[in-house]
């Protein structure tokens, strides 16, 4: 924000001293994007349904995902030092469960009010597939997915398999989350 306004970051950058007083702490997107998502924006994906909402089980074919989607969105507001929590394959997701929200997190800010920013970020959810024994996060193969039979099950197969995992790996389904920083 400040290679364009120069100054704003500092205790007299602005008009109001109360504003001067948190810009040490709050970052310059958590006031100055109050909403987002003036065109309606991705919430939840959801891989078991095509985004006809028909069954993603190869009688209809290929398709992309059901996603829900909302416009006009107040952000999540959260410290961050600028390092994030990431999942990674074969992360043993059960070790990062939120019980709270009843999620796996894919991607989570990291920090608080003594080393971080307030920043805004558009939280999102999806359902997902993971092994049932060891808690790994199933990277689809999104090809067949996408263009070559739109089944889900033979997405997660051959997931399995690219990923290093028999293709008869059981599994089931569970709800991740993310969140995304907003910008400019």
């Amino acid at each position: 924000c400040t290679t364009c306004h120069t100054g704003k970051d500092t205790p007299s950058g602005h008009d109001d001293e109360d504003i001067g007083r948190h810009v040490a702490r709050v970052a310059c997107q958590s006031c100055h994007i109050p909403t987002y998502a003036k065109v309606a924006t991705e919430i939840h994906r959801d891989w078991t349904t095509h985004h006809d909402g028909s069954p993603a089980d190869g009688v209809s074919g290929p398709g992309h995902p059901l996603t829900l989607t909302e416009e006009n969105l107040i952000p999540e507001y959260m410290f961050w030092n600028r390092l994030s929590d990431n999942a990674l394959l074969d992360d043993d997701a059960s070790v990062t469960y939120d019980s709270v929200t009843g999620t796996y997190p894919t991607s989570r800010p990291v920090g608080s009010i003594e080393d971080g920013m307030l920043y805004p970020f558009k939280y999102k959810t999806a359902t997902q597939p993971i092994t049932f024994d060891s808690n790994r996060l199933i990277a689809l193969d999104t090809f067949e997915y996408l263009k070559v039979s739109g089944d889900v099950g033979i997405a997660i197969e051959k997931g399995l398999k690219n990923m290093g995992y028999s293709p008869d790996e059981l599994y089931t389904w569970v709800d991740t989350d993310t969140y995304q920083m907003l910008n400019h």
